[in-house]
């Protein structure tokens, strides 16, 4: 708990850095920025896909 606390808090602090982040609880096709990163990436196959994975935090770079 506590460093995905800390990871997605830095985050937080990095604004403009990143083109987005995206919690795992987040991740599914039907948020718009997931969708986009994984289109951007060549949709990869993902098992934690819609999974809701707390434990997980995207960082989608520049």
């Amino acid at each position: 708990g506590a460093l995905k606390k800390g990871v997605r808090e830095w985050c937080g602090f990095q604004e403009g850095r990143f083109q987005a982040v995206v919690n795992g609880e987040d991740y599914s096709l039907f948020n718009p920025t997931a969708a986009s990163m994984r289109a951007d990436c060549g949709s990869p196959s993902d098992q934690d896909l819609e999974r809701k994975n707390g434990a997980i935090t995207y960082i989608w770079l520049w």
